[in-house]
């Protein structure tokens, strides 16, 4: 406590006064930010992170349900839609038609099964923002909360995808009927043909595409979470 001497004027006796006024030291120290101390793991505990975490998961696991529909819908329903010009001079001519179905299910199984992994990292900078923008919490949570969720949702939806893209592969006895039908099967091609009609040129490798999911879904997590440091840092 410090003690500062005040001088006050009495005008009845014509002296002076003094007095002794105590003064708290002040507090020149800013106060700690709650959650400052705070680590990620503790804070995507909470409720509010959980929350998000748990959103971002199930959107992401729908979006990658939604488009393996599509993907089957396509395969099995659809065409192509771009043709060499060529295919033109032979419209109507045996095995034209089911050449074309089968190489339109194998290029969409294929590029569905590569395309997956980058689709599902390019989503993680949009819920990074989301996060960014609507959690009201600390940075540490914040950053928990996209990270986890982005990791985990690209986990689900490279895999939903790539599973769905597994069951629209022709099989091979397709394939070669097709092209037996345009060249005129002889008996040897006829019975390869039924020798490989059970066979799928393309099935799943759920122990590689578990652990394609994971190698994708760590940078695309940790890419949500640099989405909101870089937004706390520089673009307040």
């Amino acid at each position: 406590m410090v003690e500062g001497p005040e001088s006050k004027s009495n005008e009845g006796n014509g002296g002076t006064e003094q007095r002794y006024e105590s003064r708290e030291p002040t507090q020149t120290g800013r106060e700690r930010a709650p959650g400052a101390g705070e680590s990620i793991t503790d804070a995507v505990q909470r409720p509010g992170p959980q929350s998000y975490i748990q959103g971002i998961t199930g959107l992401m696991a729908a979006l990658g349900a939604l488009l393996g529909i599509g993907i089957y819908l396509v395969a099995q329903f659809g065409g192509r839609s771009l043709l060499p010009g060529i295919v033109g001079e032979f419209s109507g001519t045996s095995g034209v038609e089911e050449t074309l179905a089968a190489t339109h299910q194998l290029t969409l199984a294929y590029m569905a099964n590569e395309l997956a992994l980058f689709l599902a990292f390019l989503m993680a900078p949009l819920f990074g923002f989301l996060v960014a923008t609507k959690l009201d919490d600390t940075k540490q949570a914040k950053m928990g909360a996209a990270g986890v969720g982005v990791a985990l949702g690209t986990i689900a939806f490279t895999f939903l995808v790539v599973f769905a893209a597994s069951m629209v592969t022709p099989s091979a006895g397709d394939v070669m009927s097709a092209a037996s039908s345009l060249e005129g099967a002889s008996d040897a091609a006829s019975a390869e043909t039924e020798m490989i009609q059970g066979m799928d040129l393309g099935s799943i490798d759920i122990g590689n595409t578990v652990i394609n999911s994971v190698l994708i879904g760590i940078p695309a997590g940790l890419g949500a979470a640099a989405v909101v440091y870089f937004d706390e840092r520089f673009f307040e």
